[in-house]
């Protein structure tokens, strides 16, 4: 029974880009595994000047809203290297960018804490401390009352309050790990015929918003770009269409985003885009790309 299905596996593989793709875009599932192996590793490596940067900072910054910010900063550093790392591999897998993500946020975590036991006790060494079974020892003894090692507002933490504050500091660094890869690699796109991520070629003046979205997206489906062609700029700031355009070095993959965009502006004068795409990295030819390109003009 296993053998039509690990045949079915291999020959998914094998598939062209053609074969591969619908109308719109979805990763391949692929992955360079060797060079995300040797790049990971890579990371890993890189990862520990950071964690040793960060503990350091924690140890001896007293401001818990200071803390907090470096917390995330490191989560945030593990994201962004693992998304480089899943760039240079070039994953096309959501299991694998997860994986990462995790990875890299733990291995950066457990680095910090092997360095706190180093700096709690100087006689370890920063590779022994690494250790489970002595990082574990070190958290028993400054969890006792009268250690000294946290407090906040002149309130000594020990006991399930440290434990709790571990805990938020492994979330942080681990969520915000996983979330910028998540975050950042969602907006990728890959060409299968040159082995190339795709960039940026076309995006579009700000035009009137589209009025009947579905109708919109049942004419492209249907190779009719007559209504997204007849629409026309506007000088408006706080509301439009948006058209973007990714595409490759070999020029078979183009890919179009059209989204309506709402710009609010909060008390305190901020700005903010709320984008709905509503049709997300469809497939077009290279007439078509053309067709739109020279009709609704790029932005200036």
């Amino acid at each position: 029974m296993g053998v039509p299905v690990a045949t079915e596996i291999l020959n998914y593989y094998d598939l062209s880009e053609e074969e591969l793709r619908g109308p719109y875009y979805k990763r391949s599932g692929r992955c360079n595994c060797g060079k995300l192996l040797l790049f990971t590793l890579a990371g890993m490596a890189v990862a520990i000047p950071l964690a040793l940067a960060y503990q350091l900072a924690i140890n001896y910054i007293p401001f818990i809203y200071v803390n907090v910010l470096l917390t995330l900063g490191l989560g945030f550093c593990g994201g962004a290297m693992g998304v480089l790392i899943l760039n240079k591999s070039k994953c096309r897998n959501f299991g694998i960018d997860m994986l990462v993500g995790l990875l890299l946020g733990t291995w950066m975590l457990w680095l910090s804490w092997g360095v706190l036991v180093s700096l709690l006790v100087k006689e370890i060494p920063i590779f022994a401390a690494m250790r489970p079974d002595m990082i574990m020892a070190v958290a028993g003894k400054v969890m006792e009352p009268g250690t000294n090692y946290l407090t906040i507002r002149s309130i000594e933490i020990t006991g399930l309050g440290l434990i709790t504050v571990w805990g938020i500091e492994a979330l942080l660094i681990l969520g915000t790990s996983l979330a910028a890869v998540l975050a950042m690699k969602s907006e990728t796109t890959f060409c299968e015929s040159c082995q190339k991520w795709t960039k940026r070629i076309f995006t579009s003046r700000h035009l009137q918003t589209c009025p009947d979205i579905e109708f919109i997206c049942e004419k492209l489906e249907s190779r009719d770009f007559a209504a997204l062609l007849a629409l026309e700029p506007v000088t408006t700031d706080t509301e439009y269409t948006l058209i973007t355009i990714d595409s490759c070095d070999c020029g078979k993959t183009f890919l179009l985003t059209v989204s309506n965009d709402t710009i609010t502006v909060d008390g305190k004068g901020n700005e903010s885009v709320k984008k709905l795409e509503f049709l997300r990295n469809f497939y077009i030819t290279q007439e078509e790309m053309n067709q739109i390109s020279s009709t609704l003009k790029p932005a200036l």
